[in-house]
Order: structure tokens, then sequence, then C-alpha cells
């Protein structure tokens, strides 16, 4: 492998199909890993027969490292780290036979790090440049922590702090995301659902450089859209309430979009979701809206007439000429006509939706406001509901049948509702007559939720409490 492998760069790094190697004072070319539980680089085996080896430190002006006894011979103040920084802890066990200060607060050291040791250490700068200063070490967390903490006891930037610094700038070090990746990674899902009960780290988007930051996140999986608002496409499913019968949208064979949102969120027109069933369950208690129930069709550009209300001459219908805010924005023609009667006036009760979102683009509102507050253009904009997301579909289209799932009224399962609507047959009409004449008649829907399982279609199964990342789709065939 030495043969075929490049010379060590600035930062003591040898890289060989996909795998690193430093070079070691007096013992050699050894493989490397960072360990982030001493928040250093070890000596590995590379084919994890062993236990890890020691410490290393990058030798300073050299592209060669050292052992850790090495390290603490030439400067006895390096020693390993421990790992419950993030956690607050107050105090730790002793290391190397020293007993270490206590720790502070991963969640708020950065703020302690500028209003303390960095305008000591910089007292001619101000606070912003104290700030972007700090920002350029990219550190993560728990390693604000670590450099308080040694900046009280020593007032003076530690080496490891300028090593991480060296290797986060480097485009072509594969670990340079690593540590951070560690710890914030595991929190994504606590802020997507805005779980505040998790001890989050405070202005992380202003912690770290803005490229360093656009690299970690595309790590992670997020992109940025024309607006600048990061999504994803690989988030499994969105839960909608929903006024809209499985007959009418399978009828046309789409969701349509229902507000006439402006321009800043997705990529095509956004129709919102939630990432949470639980919440999605607040949108879907007693009668549907009304301004929503004054549409026969998603498809209507107006409503129809009222059967209980006299018309002037000058009105259309239900005194709105085209309240296109409430209707469909499909480009479709007019399912209804001003002589036609509203039919859904009555409607009692609405449903939920599982919505199958793989592939699709999905701005999440908890995700952009921990990544993304600064990285979004002017007029950009995000849900304003509690774990609410905005789903793209293209410009006069929506959200395909074929993706759209009808949950049971135990919420504990889901069956697609083309299913659905071919275990009805002709009945499916008479089904939503009753539904929209005032019938509380869920139970209908129900039974042929359980006829389709019981026909061997696919059924979506659903934890109690779901959550988008807890979807699981069975496979469905054509």
């Amino acid at each position: 492998m030495l043969r075929g492998m490049q010379p060590a760069n600035t930062q003591g790094f040898r890289y060989i199909v996909g795998r690193t190697f430093a070079d070691v004072k007096g013992i050699g070319t050894v493989h490397i890993e960072f360990d982030p539980s001493a928040n250093a680089y070890r000596a590995t085996d590379l084919y994890k027969r062993l236990p890890p080896g020691p410490v290393l430190f990058k030798n300073e002006g050299e592209p060669t490292w050292r052992t850790s006894l090495m390290a603490e011979q030439a400067n006895p103040l390096k020693r390993p780290l421990p790992l419950d920084f993030f956690s607050g802890a107050s105090s730790l066990s002793k290391v190397h036979g020293a007993q270490r200060p206590s720790v502070p607060d991963a969640s708020t050291a950065r703020s302690e790090l500028l209003s303390g040791p960095f305008k000591s250490l910089f007292p001619d700068k101000t606070p912003e440049e104290h700030a972007q200063l700090l920002r350029n070490y990219n550190l993560s967390p728990t390693q604000h922590a670590q450099l308080l903490a040694d900046l009280r006891k020593h007032a003076k930037i530690p080496e490891w702090a300028t090593l991480h610094k060296q290797q986060t700038e480097d485009p072509n070090n594969p670990l340079r995301f690593d540590q951070l990746r560690q710890e914030i990674q595991p929190l994504i899902r606590a802020i997507r659902s805005e779980d505040y009960s998790v001890n989050h780290p405070e202005d992380f988007e202003d912690s770290i450089s803005q490229e360093f930051l656009n690299g970690f996140l595309e790590t992670l999986g997020y992109k940025r859209n024309l607006n600048g608002q990061l999504y994803r496409t690989d988030i499994p499913g969105l839960f909608r309430a929903d006024d809209r019968t499985l007959v009418e949208l399978t009828n046309d064979n789409e969701m349509l979009p229902r507000m006439k949102h402006r321009a800043g969120s997705t990529t095509g027109t956004p129709i919102s979701a939630s990432v949470s069933l639980q919440e999605v369950q607040t949108y879907n208690k007693g009668s549907p809206p009304s301004a929503y129930l004054k549409y026969n069709y998603q498809t209507d550009s107006r409503p129809p007439r009222n059967p209980n209300r006299t018309y002037t001459d000058s009105e259309s219908s239900d005194g709105d000429t085209s309240d296109s805010s409430q209707s469909s924005q499909s480009s479709q023609s007019s399912g209804s006509d001003d002589n036609s009667e509203m039919i859904r006036r009555n409607q009692r009760f609405g449903f939920i939706y599982v919505i199958d979102t793989r592939g699709m683009e999905v701005v999440l509102k908890g995700d952009n406001l921990f990544f993304n507050t600064k990285g979004a253009n002017e007029d950009a904009w995000l849900p304003d509901d509690d774990l609410e997301a905005h789903l793209s579909v293209p410009k006069g289209e929506g959200i395909p049948s074929d993706r759209i799932w009808l949950m049971h009224s135990s919420l504990t399962r889901a069956a697609n509702i083309e299913d659905l609507a071919a275990q009805a047959g002709s009945f499916r009409r008479d089904i939503e007559a009753r539904t929209h004449a005032g019938r509380n008649n869920k139970d209908e829907y129900d039974t042929l939720i359980d006829q389709v399982a019981a026909a061997g279609k696919p059924i979506l199964q659903i934890k109690e409490n779901a959550f988008a990342d807890d979807i699981v789709w069975p496979q469905r065939l054509a």
C-alpha cells in the first residue's frame, strides 16, 4: 500500500483507497482513525483485529506525527479528552492521574468563549471579529466546551484546535466533518420535531464557517433550492389532514394544491403537510373548515350556488366571485358552474392521508430554522405552523394518487387510495355522497381498508405517534 500512497500533505495525512495514514517519527507509517472519546487521532489496526493504539499529535511545522506519550513529554498539558462534554457534566474522572477541571456546558460554550477568553486573547478586535476568529476553527459543540476549559486554564489556543482547523480546511480530507457529524446527526430528529427537551447547541449556524457549513450539510443529505431553502428528497412520508375524499382524488388521479402560496418556499408549488402524526390530528378535529366545503370538487374555480341563499344580480355564488385562495390552483376547467348546488356543506369529518414523499422535494421548517436562518434568500419563507413542512409539486400538477394513502381511524394502518377505490367499485360514489350529506360514515372507509388488507394488497403499518422518519413503505405492485 505504501508504494501507491501519495506523500503526506501539509496536515500530515496520507490517503489511499479511502483510508488515512500518518508518518509517526521513530515508528513508521501507520493507519489512523479519529477517536471521538479522545478528540484526537489514534493509530489503529487496518483490519480491526487489535485494539486502538496510542493517541497521536502532529509535529508542528512538519508533516509527521508523534505518540501521546511523546506529546506529554513535550507538552504536559496535552491529554486525551473525554466524550461527555455535550451532557454538560460538572466533573470528570481522573485522566492520566490528574483531575480535569469542570467541563462547561457545550450548548452555551460558544457564547462564553466570545464573552470571556476571546476578548482577553484579542482585545483589539471587535465582537464580530472575535466571532469570525472562532468560527474559522469549525469546532463542534463539545470542542467549543473543550476549548473553553483549556483557555480558562492556560489562556492560549491549544495545538489540537489549530490542527483541527487545518484539517477542516482541507477539502480532500475525508474525515473533516466526522466530529461534527457524530454530534449533530443524532439531534436532527429532535430539531425537526422541535423537541426543546433536547439540549441543542446555541447559534449553530454561526458557530462554523459558511463554506464548512455548506459542505457539512451536503454530507447530511441536504440540498438547496432556488429560494436558498434547504430541502431533502429522502423523507419517507408526511401526514396531511384533508376534507377531500379518496373518490375525488382518484377520479382526478392527484391531490391538487389548495392554497395559493407566494413564491419563496419550494421550487415548485408548495403543499403543506406535517412531519408528525400527533400534530396532524389537531387539523382533523371536528368538521372541515367551511371555506373548503363551499367547493364541490378540487377542480372548481369558484364555489357553486348555495340553495339556502337568495342572490342579487351582481353576485354569482355565495357572495364569492373567484376565491382562488381557497380553491385548487389547478389549471383544469371548473367541475361546477353557477347553477350547480353546494353538495358538501354538511360534511362532518375529514381524513388523514399519508403521502409517499420519497424522491420529492421537502422543505422542513425545523431543519431550516436550525441550519439555515441566514442562507435563504431575502424573500424566502417557511411554514407558519409547528412541525409543518412543504412538499413541492410542479406548477399545475398535484401529488399523484399512487402516492396517497388513507389512514384508518385507529391510526394504526393505511391503504393506498387507488386500491381502496378499486375495492369499492361502483359503490364508491354512494360512500362519498353519504359523507358529503353529513353522515358520520368513517366506518365505511375503515371497512374498505380492512377489505384491501384481506385481499392481500399492501398495507402501511403505522406506529403510535409516528413521525415522518418512522414510515416504512410496503412494496406496492402496479
